[in-house]
């Protein structure tokens, strides 16, 4: 019986989805960078084997990425000389040779499966987003210290908050700057707390001892992807930064430090900060459990220095793809990112191709009096703002630090002000689980607040709201928000419009009118598409310079609505130019599309420095056209407790496999292979029984020489043990078992490949004689078990 168990869930794990199992390929954790160059490159294994594409390339294969679909982990040692001299001059020739079609027809077919370009993997440390060092104040720093009056106490009684430090959090109720916080009391006071939302922080490490987070600490979402071990734990002396951005989420209503945005959610930690890690590594972490791990706030991305341009590479970009469109059984996951602290090197978060990217939100940073801090990044990719540390390094944001009951009230940068949104949206989501990516996104916008409304940057859209690069649609408000996602109606799948590449081939020249090109959007166009509201603007720009921080470029809208693309950067001296860059604006959201949109490129500094406009691109994406929906019916709609929920924001052409299935379709499958072994057996028994043929088989079994070969246990005789058929036909059958196994197993060995000695079946209890009651049992709770692993 133990072997018909173990037969049968080795079988259905054949069949059973990959989801069962570890998120994380085999091979993670082993890769030895100081020894081995690594490669990725995406193939199509369905029609040929990566084995094929190794031997190539004159690589070594190491294996799939697993959750992220066709990629595949290629290696060679540092030390030996590649046969064709690199792995990336083999590449260019076999991609060179492919489309001249100069390959052998072997060579040619298996280069066809491969997708992409071949990517190294380098080892990279992504950057923190701490506050910088503030410069010197214009007028003394502020010595203003954070009241603890009878307000703030009266505020944290009435909740029943014990924590200490809930009156230093000025963020969540501000006395000293009345209406300068999240507005988020009345949002808890209706029982809003983010419960079964997780909130996974892909940061330096997160304390799971802690007082604060321990109980909300989600550990079946967390890994150390640094150290390759399961338990995200801090272990380097700065090591406190992912903790302290949990503290801002989920820390707990006790008697330590202070409590979270969202204190009734769960915080997951994904460590990747604390070292170097590759493309691949990263790409895992962006999709690291997504079907548990709901929101993903990084308080990290390229160097903030002024300078550094840096875009995701493409396995990266693929995985967040797969993640908005997989994660969250198909709504998609949430990524926060935060905007930066390059502000007072005057960095621009367009630079960044992670808070530039449509997948992303993106969050700024204001200071307790409503102001810019000088750390914070401005761009036209910015979606709104929260809280954290002052434009002169003071009111920090008051969190959970690493140890069992240590608080910090030095928490700041745009690095504080990302987790505060991504609790908020964790509150959006306990209350609205069906809303989509693109959903959450659409309330940012909605909701926000215009602050420090003295700022001139300050601008009307053509939507009738309100945009300033430094604050994106303004600040994040808890309760607007919570009462908006109520009622809030998801909006259609997205669609794209894309135009052809536009060839300028012009000299910039050095004055302050610039060189301009134009895209024309007509209603024919938007029909084709069906193309609804508008919602991301991408450019693709291609230029040459000799100094690329003089450049400037606006996108100007039909309605003469101006978004500032690259402002200029006065510490950035790359003579790379712009090379296929992408540049992302959310100033023109639900402005008409209609008429002539207009790229602006100036070069109005140094006449010295010289530069080209080569070519660009212009990506229009937004919700599809309701009146290309099919039209509604105009019966009687049943009741609603009759009808399945729905999502009209399902992605175009997404496919999405929710848990449920999986489990059912994979128990299906166990039941029909245990129903023909039944019906094997009772055809077996039934033959034997009317045919006569017991005799045939007991001179077969025997042989002719009276020699018994080592005995196995058929799978009929399991079925038959199991189900215990009548005493003639055992009794009958039982003499005739001997060497007859050894013809029986093989019908199973195709699916089991195991042989059963009797020194094995003593090792492991099994006899091979007649099973008891007590051996069934325990075999089919064995089984049971090993079902659930």
């Amino acid at each position: 019986m133990k072997f018909l168990c173990r037969a049968l869930l080795a079988i259905s794990l054949l069949t059973f989805p990959h989801s069962i199992t570890s998120s994380l390929p085999d091979w993670h954790g082993r890769m030895k960078h100081e020894t081995h160059e690594y490669y990725t490159l995406k193939v199509n294994t369905q029609n040929v084997s990566p084995l094929d594409i190794a031997t190539l390339l004159g690589l070594e294969y190491v294996g799939d990425m697993r959750e992220l679909g066709d990629y595949h982990i290629f290696s060679m040692p540092r030390n030996v000389i590649h046969p064709y001299g690199s792995v990336e001059k083999r590449f260019a020739q076999l991609k060179e040779d492919h489309g001249t079609g100069n390959l052998k027809k072997r060579e040619f077919h298996q280069f066809s499966q491969v997708q992409g370009q071949l990517q190294q993997q380098t080892l990279r440390k992504r950057v923190k987003r701490v506050v910088p060092a503030p410069p010197p104040p214009a007028e003394g720093g502020s010595s203003a210290e954070i009241s603890q009056s009878l307000t703030a106490k009266s505020v944290a009684e009435s909740f029943g908050f014990q924590d200490p430090g809930f009156p230093a959090q000025w963020h969540l109720f501000n006395e000293q700057n009345v209406g300068n916080d999240l507005n988020i009391t009345d949002v808890w006071r209706q029982g809003i707390v983010g419960e079964n939302v997780v909130v996974a922080l892909l940061d330096d490490g997160l304390d799971m001892y802690s007082d604060d987070l321990k109980a909300n600490y989600f550990a079946e979402g967390s890994y150390d992807f640094n150290d390759h071990v399961p338990e995200p734990k801090p272990k380097l002396f700065d090591d406190y930064h992912g903790t302290r951005c949990a503290g801002e989420i989920a820390a707990v209503n006790n008697t330590a430090c202070g409590i979270g945005v969202a204190y009734g959610a769960k915080v997951a930690g994904v460590r990747i900060l604390s070292g170097e890690i590759s493309d691949a590594d990263e790409a895992l972490a962006l999709v690291y459990k997504n079907q548990k791990n709901h929101i993903f706030s990084c308080s990290w991305g390229p160097p903030d220095d002024g300078q550094s341009m840096e875009a995701p590479s493409e396995i990266i970009l693929d995985a967040m793809i797969k993640g908005i469109n997989e994660g969250r059984g198909g709504k998609g996951s949430i990524y926060v990112f935060a905007t930066g602290n390059g502000g007072n090197s005057e960095d621009n978060c367009n630079f960044d191709g992670y808070t530039n990217s449509i997948y992303t939100v993106s969050i700024g940073a204001a200071d307790r009096k409503n102001g810019h801090p000088y750390y914070s990044e401005k761009c036209s990719a910015q979606l709104a703002v929260t809280y954290s540390s002052g434009a002169s390094g003071s009111d920090y944001i008051y969190t959970t630090d690493v140890g069992k009951n240590k608080c910090t009230d030095r928490h700041g940068g745009t690095s504080a002000a990302a987790p505060l949104a991504a609790g908020l949206f964790a509150l959006v989501l306990s209350i609205r689980p069906e809303l989509h990516w693109r959903d959450v996104q659409h309330l940012a916008v909605n909701t926000a607040i215009p602050i420090a409304l003295d700022d001139d940057d300050w601008k009307d859209t053509a939507a009738g709201r309100r945009f300033n690069h430094k604050y994106g649609y303004g600040k994040l408000d808890a309760y607007r928000l919570i009462e908006a996602a109520k009622v809030y109606k998801s909006v259609p799948p997205q669609v794209q419009l894309t135009s052809d590449v536009i060839h300028v081939n012009q000299s910039i020249p050095s004055d302050s009118n610039g060189l301009s090109s134009t895209f024309t959007v007509s209603e024919d166009l938007l029909r084709q598409q069906a193309f609804g509201k508008l919602e991301h603007i991408t450019v693709k720009l291609n230029a040459e310079h000799q100094r690329r921080g003089e450049v400037i470029v606006h996108l100007i809208s039909p309605n003469n609505i101006t978004s500032e693309l690259s402002p200029g950067r006065k510490f950035d001296d790359s003579v790379e130019g712009f090379r296929n860059w992408t540049f992302m604006t959310v100033k023109h959201w639900d402005e008409p599309l209609i008429g002539e949109w207009t790229l602006r490129v100036l070069d109005p500094e140094n006449p010295g420095k010289t530069g080209k406009f080569v070519d660009w691109t212009i990506n229009f994406f937004g919700s599809k056209s309701e009146a290309s929906e099919e039209p509604t019916s105009t019966e009687t709609p049943e009741a609603p407790s009759a009808q399945l929920p729905t999502n009209s924001s399902q992605e175009v052409e997404k496919i999405t496999h929710s848990s449920s299935r999986v489990f059912l379709l994979s128990v299906v499958g166990i039941c029909g292979t245990l129903g023909l072994v039944v019906a094997a057996f009772l055809v077996h028994r039934r033959y034997v029984r009317n045919r006569g043929l017991w005799e045939a088989y007991e001179f077969e079994t025997m042989g002719s020489n009276g020699n018994n070969q080592t005995p196995r246990v058929g799978i009929f005789e399991q079925a038959r043990r199991y189900f215990k058929p009548s005493q003639d036909i055992e009794d009958s059958h039982d003499a005739l078992l001997g060497n007859k196994q050894e013809n029986d197993i093989n019908a199973m060995s195709a699916f089991v490949d195991v042989e059963i000695t009797p020194t094995m079946a003593e090792q492991s209890g099994f006899e091979i004689g007649e099973s008891s009651d007590e051996e069934i049992g325990e075999s089919s709770h064995q089984s049971a078990d090993a079902e659930s692993i």
